[in-house]
């Protein structure tokens, strides 16, 4: 019998990562460019109407969404979950 393919992403990496539509090449290739980044509690970490130069995912902590002046709270993001697509 042959052996089962190993998977592309690590675990860690499934969890965190939801390319849904794109083949697991496609998440490989987007993993590998990754860096990791932290930042301070309370830190801004964009602004809306910023360029969308880049996309955050939480492997750590939490972030806080808000939106308006004055800002309302709109979202908690946690572990797994990303922003700064648009």
């Amino acid at each position: 019998a042959m052996a089962a393919p190993a998977p592309i992403a690590t675990p860690e990496e499934q969890r965190l990562v939801s390319f849904s539509g794109h083949d697991d090449p496609a998440v490989r290739a987007a993993l590998a460019s990754a860096r990791t980044e932290r930042f301070a509690p309370g830190a801004v970490i964009l602004r809306e109407g910023d360029a969308a130069d880049a996309y955050y995912l939480l492997q750590a902590g939490s972030a806080l969404v808000s939106q308006g002046t004055p800002a309302v709270l709109v979202a908690e993001l946690g572990v797994g979950e990303g922003f700064g697509e648009l």
